[in-house]
């Protein structure tokens, strides 16, 4: 059962971050401050904080059954306010609904800058804080307000924006016509049906006076929109422009900031310049298809420092103050126009257009290229951020990927990645950085702080292991394509390939050999190779000079060939193939795990045949063989302290192996599903593990019992890793109520990193210290309460002995207290009554009151305190908020009093009989 895995303890690993799926492709909006943006997720709108990509909410509340997933709404696009507080979606059905994002706003980045306060507030604890700084991805946010919705169009709507001033925006569908719609109206101001395709981009001028408005459709006409003639084409001369030059599908269409041209550009691999009498002014074949094109302020491009045709600098630029060189320059200024692309070649490029002017011809050139490597499957959009202090360029590329470039150099600053996918595996790198693989055919470099990433590219399949070697600075990689890669964690550049195995690699591990071991390995290369081969030398790496010293790093690998390969390389060969020094067929099925030990003198491997079989690094000999698992195995892990080997398989267990005797010493079982992942924790004294229903479990390996459960993926964990004890170390710094750790005890890992199939990175925190202290706290206030109770008893001062029993949720000792109270006072004024007692509480402490009393009432015995502590509370505020908290009090309360009334009328009524019999024994005297 699913239930029987949660923890009965407080859950001492909390979510300090979560990384969502945010963007799987289509529209990017930012917020007028830039401070974050609007992105389509599947079937549904995300709001995201653009600082660390992290998820504020989503515009749609996310389905919790198959039922509702069916039945829930699906986006195609949507549009911004200009003001950003409100938001316009489209979705399947033709349905368009206007969203208030207020609320969820403030809720939100209000609990951003709370976080950010929270971390220099010396006197919050440390659980306060996590709450804080991650409210917004871990609580439940108000949801946007539906203000109004109205059916649109008669097929789905491909796209939408707003104008400048925030009353109207248009859309365009598949039925192929663009509507204009009135905001405060909310009906239909144009109707313009003089497309023949599926209209693919619509777009108003970025000025607010201008009531011009553009539209593409998929056969590669373009219209421009006169708003001011209300009529159609067909109806009035000059009312709208037909752009007819392109033979493909319109990508964007942008008006130039004047007003004076227009741009288009399409997936035909051409750039048009028209200009306001809808001529063509200029075509440039770009030789890749178009997928996104803004207009760049020119004073953001390094095109402000031109002053004329023949490139000569401005007097602004070179600070000469010359009034007749001055004047000279003026007289040949020429406007300019910086036009950005985005395209199927993943690079973006900055083309600039001149007008003709002065018999000159107009131009179209570019200007400047990203000098960056493309970006694998190529860019998908293009966008502008506003901020108060600079302004950015935005692609999105075909893998999800959010990269901000700067205008002036087109240099790549931060790259968020929208979508994860499934992550496949994890390791941690210095500098609170994980390197991830995803379901794709690269591996990812991620700062866990920002979200930042930096892609390592190679591959030509989905890469399924990684591995890290902090002190070389190196990343390893095995793909389905069968090979491996190093990868410079500095640079994110390929240093070495080793390509041998026959299917796909399932996992790598760095292995550092002693020197001894090394130089046999060395022999054995020279034996095996010509003697020519053996003394050829290879240019060095100057980048990696600084780890000369270091002795070469050895890679082990293994996948679903059965085989286990050991590769060598050199940290001075730049661009080199690994060299296999050994090839074992380890198992008669897939290899799905390696571990080395911490000596380096075991490697450990793990297959679908249920084995798991120890090796010899000096020899590659077989030197064990353990049995047990009913299943294939997972994942396995050697103790950093002790001689034993963790494994997690498909049998729902976990083992712990003695490497000395070679046997098992524990099986932990708990989990539900199938175990993925382990990871050994503080100092080898806990062990954690991951399963196939996405939850994680803490063990304590001394008592081999679970002490913690965690769930917040809702799929498989594929993926688990521990930060070093170094950056937890930093964090806990930087916590104001963190525990300092003794220096003597092993290194503590209080950070940990999960995940898995449903595409999210949490990132996980031990609070156990803080726990702790806090609970140490909370027993020093209940044990000084506690005294405070019993001398209030003694001194007869029953009004605050009643409060600590309350506060202490001590029932008896309230009920006794408050039946002295009842036989002491004189009435309902006197301070040591119920009634003073009841006027003292709060709201919590008075709806407890209202349940003990009705507990209290169950019982004949109690029914007298009770219905005085009834009476003083109907006498003050009722805190009952909800008719169900209500009805849960009242309808038991009511029932007993009937049933005391009932007893107290027979017991009157037979009282009666004993004053007549009594009456009769005084006649008979």
């Amino acid at each position: 059962m699913e239930g029987a895995e949660t923890a009965s303890e407080e859950a001492t690993w909390r979510v300090r971050a979560s990384h969502d799926g945010v963007y799987t492709g289509g529209k990017l909006a930012f917020s007028p401050d830039g401070v974050w943006f609007a992105s389509m997720y599947e079937n549904n709108v995300s709001c995201v904080e653009a600082a660390t990509g992290r998820l504020l909410f989503r515009v749609q509340r996310e389905p919790d059954t198959e039922e509702e997933a069916e039945l829930a709404e699906r986006f195609t696009t949507f549009c911004l306010h200009p003001d950003g507080q409100e938001i316009v979606t489209a979705s399947d059905n033709q349905l368009i609904r206007c969203w208030s994002l207020r609320e969820p706003l403030e809720e939100a980045l209000g609990a951003v800058k709370a976080s950010i306060g929270g971390e220099q507030d010396q006197d919050e604890n440390a659980g306060a804080q996590v709450s804080k700084r991650h409210a917004f991805a871990m609580a439940k946010s108000s949801r946007p307000e539906m203000l109004k919705s109205w059916k649109g169009h008669l097929g789905p709507i491909t796209c939408a924006d707003f104008h400048a001033q925030g009353d109207l925006f248009a859309t365009g569908s598949s039925d192929r016509t663009v509507k204009v719609w009135s905001m405060s109206g909310g009906y239909c101001t144009h109707n313009f049906r003089a497309h023949s395709a599926v209209i693919t981009f619509v777009g108003f001028h970025p000025r607010g006076a201008d009531l011009r408005l553009a539209s593409g459709d998929s056969s590669g006409v373009a219209h421009v929109w006169d708003l001011m003639a209300q009529t159609d084409a067909s109806e009035s001369e000059g009312a709208h422009l037909a752009l007819n030059n392109h033979f493909s599908a319109i990508s964007t269409v942008r008006f130039s900031a004047d007003g004076r041209f227009v741009f288009t550009a399409s997936r035909d691999k051409v750039l048009c310049v028209w200009n306001k009498a809808g001529k063509l002014v200029k075509s440039l074949a770009v030789l890749e298809p178009i997928e996104g094109m803004v207009v760049v302020p020119i004073d953001a491009t390094s095109m402000a420092t031109i002053a004329n045709d023949d490139g000569v600098a401005s007097a602004l630029a070179n600070g000469k103050k010359n009034s007749k060189a001055g004047k000279h320059r003026a007289t040949r200024q020429t406007v300019r126009y910086a036009i950005a692309i985005a395209g199927s070649k993943g690079i973006v490029r900055l083309y600039c257009f001149t007008p003709a002017q002065e018999g000159k011809e107009a131009s179209l050139t570019m200007f400047a290229t990203e000098g960056h490597v493309s970006v694998p499957n190529g860019l998908t959009g293009l966008f502008l951020r506003r901020s108060a202090d600079a302004l950015d360029l935005v692609a999105t590329t075909f893998d999800n990927l959010i990269v901000y470039l700067d205008p002036k150099t087109l240099q790549r600053g931060r790259q968020l990645i929208g979508f994860n996918d499934e992550i496949l595996d994890l390791k941690a790198l210095p500098g609170r950085r994980v390197v991830m693989a995803t379901n794709a055919d690269y591996a990812a470099l991620v700062s866990l702080d920002t979200f930042d990433s930096m892609l390592l590219t190679g591959h030509k399949a989905a890469v399924l292991s990684v591995d890290v070697s902090p002190a070389h600075g190196y990343i390893v990689t095995g793909s389905k394509d069968n090979s491996i890669r190093v990868f410079s964690a500095r640079t994110g550049t390929c240093i070495a390939v080793g390509e041998g195995h026959t299917e796909a690699v399932a996992s790598v591990r760095f292995l550092q050999l002693d020197e001894q071991v090394l130089a046999r390995l060395e022999d054995q290369e020279k034996d095996a190779l010509p003697q020519a081969t053996a003394k050829r030398q290879r240019p060095s790496d100057a980048a990696d000079a600084g780890m000369h010293k270091l002795s070469p790093p050895v890679i082990v690998s293994g996948g679903a060939d059965k085989s286990l390969k050991l590769w060598a390389m050199e940290t001075r060969r730049l661009a080199q193939a690994l060299v296999c020094k050994h090839t074992e067929i380890a198992h008669d099925k897939a290899i799905n795990a390696l571990a080395t030990s911490p000596n380096k003198a075991l490697v450990a491997t793990g297959s679908q045949d249920r084995l798991i079989k120890l090796w010899n690094v000096d020899d590659f000999g077989l030197r064990a063989t353990l049995r047990g698992h009913k299943r294939g195995i997972w994942d396995l892990a050697f103790s950093p302290v002790e001689r034993c080997l963790a494994s997690a398989s498909a049998d729902k267990t976990i083992r712990i192996w003695s490497i000395g005797e070679m046997a098992c010493l524990s099986v932990l079982e708990g989990h539900a599903t199938s175990v993925l992942r382990v990871q050994y924790l503080a100092g080898g004294q806990h062990l954690a593990s991951a399963a196939s229903n996405g939850v994680l479990k803490v063990w304590a390996l001394r008592k081999g019992e679970c002490t913690g459960t965690m769930e917040h993926h809702d799929d498989k964990v594929w993926a688990l890793t521990a930060l070093s004890p170094e950056d937890s170390a930093a964090i806990k710094d930087n916590d104001a109520a963190s525990v300092v750790a003794d220096d003597t005890r092993p290194p503590q890992t209080s950070e940990l990193v999960s995940g898995g199939s449903d595409s999210r990175l949490v990132l996980w925190q031990d609070f156990s210290e803080q726990l702790a202290k806090e609970s140490l706290a909370r027993d020093e206030e209940k044990l000084l309460k506690e005294q405070e109770l019993f001398a209030s008893l003694r001194s007869r001062d029953y009004l605050r002995a009643a409060l600590r029993a309350l506060e202490l949720n001590r029932p008896h000792q309230l009920r006794t207290t408050l039946e002295t109270m009842l036989t002491t006072a004189k009435s309902n004024e006197d301070p040591m009554s119920v009634a003073s007692f009841v006027r003292t509480l709060t709201r919590p402490q008075l709806f407890k009151c209202w349940e003990l009393a009705r507990d209290w009432n169950m019982y004949a015995r109690n029914a007298t305190v009770a219905h005085a502590l009834l009476e003083a509370l109907l006498a003050v505020e009722i805190p009952l908020a909800s008719s169900a908290k209500a009805q849960a009090i009242l309808d038991p309360t009511l029932a007993y009093s009937e049933r005391h009334f009932q007893r107290l009328d027979r017991l009157a009524k037979d009282s009666y009989l004993l004053d007549h019999a009594l009456s009769c024994m005084d006649h008979l005297d």
